[in-house]
C-alpha cells in the first residue's frame, strides 16, 4: 500500500496501544489501489475486512472502507446479532 498512516479519531480511545499496532501493520499491508476502488460503504456495504484483530480473538474487528470520499478505519464490535461499528481513523496517504 505504500506509505499510510492513520489520522486517529476520539473514537479510537476504546483500543489498547497492542490493537492500535495490530490494526496499523494489517493496513501497511493492503494494495491501496484495491482500496480505492471501493464504493460508498454507506451505500453498498463494501469493506476490507482485516485479518486481525480478529473478532472471535480480540472481541473486535476492523475493515477499511470508502466514505464521503475518504479512506476510513471501522472497529466493530457486538454479540451474535447486535454489532455496533465506529469510524475510529482516517487512512491517510502519505
Amino acid at each position: 500500500m505504500g506509505m499510510v498512516s492513520l489520522r486517529w479519531f476520539p473514537e479510537a480511545r476504546i483500543l489498547s496501544e497492542d490493537i492500535r499496532q495490530v490494526i496499523t501493520h494489517e493496513i501497511s499491508r493492503l494494495d491501496f489501489g484495491e482500496v480505492e476502488r471501493l464504493n460508498e460503504y454507506e451505500e453498498t456495504g463494501d469493506a476490507i475486512l482485516l485479518p486481525r484483530p480478529n473478532i472471535y480473538e480480540e472481541g473486535i474487528y476492523a475493515k477499511v472502507v470508502k466514505h464521503k470520499d475518504k479512506i476510513m478505519l471501522i472497529i466493530g464490535q457486538g454479540e451474535h446479532d447486535f454489532v455496533e461499528e465506529y469510524y475510529v481513523a482516517e487512512v491517510v496517504k502519505d
